[in-house]
Formats: structure tokens, C-alpha cells, sequence
């Protein structure tokens, strides 16, 4: 989709580092010296969502909040939020599936707050 590669060519712009930096996750902000020492903003990056194929964001769809602590909504049909650096773990009543698998690194720095922000 159009939106990947917009968000990909995006985020090499957002994070300055060789290829996009996919070394470079939303959660490892929390380890930078800068963030640490409050010399940067603090990144709240709101997303909205949509249906496969569809092409109008509605006015009711459901939005995402995305820091580097955490990744959800509030949204009642939601209701959830997880580590940013747990997003993409598969989950059952907000426990992970298997007790011995969370997926990490899937949080990209210069993926996740350029796809679709607003």
C-alpha cells in the first residue's frame, strides 16, 4: 500500500540515521540521553485507524495514542493499552497469549509516528 512506502520514505526524514534507522525503536527514546535529560519534547504521535480496503477515514474511527511507554486506546471498543515495546505481542484479556513469547522490536521509530499521523 502507498501509505508504507510514504511512511518509510517519511520516517528516514524523522529519524536521522542510516536506512531510516530500523535499529530504532518508538521505546528506545526512553534511553537517549536527550530524553532522559529533557532536552527534547516528549513524543505523543495520535493515529487513526480504518478498515482494509477502505479509502475515507471516518469521523468515528478509532484513534491511537503512541508513546514511547505505550501504544493504545481509549476508544470503548478497545479499551487498551500495552508497553510500546509489546506492541505486535499477540494477546487474550490483555495477558499474552503465550506466557513465553512477546513480539518485540516492532515499534519502529521511523515507521510507527509517520504512518498515518494526524
Amino acid at each position: 500500500m502507498i501509505a508504507d512506502y510514504w511512511a518509510a520514505a517519511l520516517g528516514r526524514q524523522l529519524v536521522n540515521r542510516t536506512n531510516g534507522g530500523p535499529e530504532i525503536t518508538f521505546s528506545s527514546i526512553v534511553n537517549t540521553s536527550s530524553f532522559q535529560n529533557f532536552s527534547e519534547p516528549f513524543p505523543i504521535v495520535v493515529t487513526d485507524s480504518r478498515r482494509p480496503g477502505e479509502l475515507i477515514v471516518n469521523t468515528n474511527s478509532t484513534l491511537y495514542e503512541v508513546s514511547p511507554y505505550e501504544f493504545g486506546t481509549w476508544d470503548s471498543r478497545v479499551n487498551l493499552f500495552i508497553p510500546t515495546q509489546y506492541v505486535g505481542s499477540n494477546l487474550t484479556d490483555g495477558k499474552p497469549t503465550n506466557d513465553n513469547v512477546c513480539v518485540e522490536r516492532f515499534d519502529n521509530a521511523a515507521y510507527l509516528p509517520s504512518s498515518r499521523h494526524i
